[in-house]
């Protein structure tokens, strides 16, 4: 809930001492990231409850836990290495989207065919 405008904020602040051309573009930019990884967060804590064994919780939690704290640290001592890792996630979800849409897609055109009683054939839905 208080990720995206706190992203916005930060953004906002960082930013704060250039032209409006750019505080406004970043705060959106750092709205938008914010978004993202607190949907990829989100997505990843609903497969991680469903699961019935025990490990995968605190393994995840510990894992943001360092991904959080070596992220913190790369954009205080190295930001360069950490904007070639932003990129990197940006490309990887540019590339991945599409696909999960389609996949979303084909599930809901199943669920759709199973709700009227009618036959589908999973290799026709792709």
């Amino acid at each position: 809930f208080i990720r995206v405008p706190a992203g916005v904020v930060v953004a906002y602040a960082a930013t704060s001492d250039l032209d409006s051309s750019i505080t406004i573009p970043a705060a959106l930019v750092g709205g938008g990231l914010a978004l993202s990884s607190h949907g990829t967060k989100s997505a990843l804590r609903v497969g991680a409850n469903l699961s019935p064994e025990p490990v995968s919780n605190w393994a995840l939690s510990l894992i943001e836990d360092v991904v959080a704290f070596v992220g913190t640290f790369l954009a205080v001592f190295a930001p360069l290495l950490i904007f070639g890792v932003l990129v990197i996630f940006v490309i990887a979800f540019l590339w991945f989207f599409p696909k999960i849409i389609r996949a979303l897609r084909r599930m809901l055109k199943a669920i759709r065919a199973y709700l009227n009683g009618e036959r589908y054939d999973a290799d026709a839905l792709r």
